[in-house]
């Protein structure tokens, strides 16, 4: 293995462990707030005793859900993408369009992770409550945030290098891109 190889694993192996990590507490958190809302459907409907915490703790867990979705959906390559559009032309096009499409992540996720930062850096300095029936500190509900950004950044580098050395790889030396 080679030295430029050994620093992208030594990179891309933990990302992708945090990566599954994300999937993990995302899929705890889906049950949760699956459990949180069948009890209180329960308690309201079967013992007209409805809760005042559910629905608020259910939105902000869907909001840490999204952010710690961010990194592994985009690894696992099951976002929006335009394959039907991409499909239609030859494997050099594909490739690059492949690079393309990195940098231009890797763009949206650095503005993305820096704009969470700022925000959630402001909550901690006006220590805000959420208008909510139980109110907790607005920045435990942002923090999740530049975390979530922050490893769909890790996330997109790594994707970005691995398709720039596909089209490395697949170069001749006389300059030539080879079709596989």
């Amino acid at each position: 293995m080679t030295q430029d190889a050994d620093w992208l694993r030594t990179l891309s192996v933990p990302v992708r462990a945090v990566n599954r990590l994300f999937t993990a507490c995302g899929g705890l958190l889906v049950i949760f707030i699956l459990c949180s809302i069948l009890y209180d459907v329960v308690m309201r409907y079967v013992f007209n005793a409805p809760t005042i915490w559910v629905l608020d703790f259910a939105s902000f867990a869907l909001s840490h859900l999204f952010f710690l979705a961010l990194a592994p959906a985009l690894d696992s390559g099951f976002h929006v993408s335009v394959d039907f559009f991409v499909q239609r032309f030859g494997a050099v096009f594909r490739r690059r369009a492949a690079v393309l499409a990195s940098l231009l992540g890797i763009i949206f996720a650095a503005i993305f992770f820096y704009e969470l930062l700022d925000a959630t850096i402001e909550e901690f300095a006006e220590n805000n409550l959420t208008p909510t029936a139980v109110p907790i500190a607005v920045r435990w509900v942002y923090l999740v945030g530049p975390v979530g950004g922050f490893q769909m950044l890790l996330t997109g580098f790594v994707l970005a290098v691995e398709s720039m050395r596909g089209i490395a790889m697949s170069t001749p030396a006389d300059g030539g891109v080879v079709e596989p």
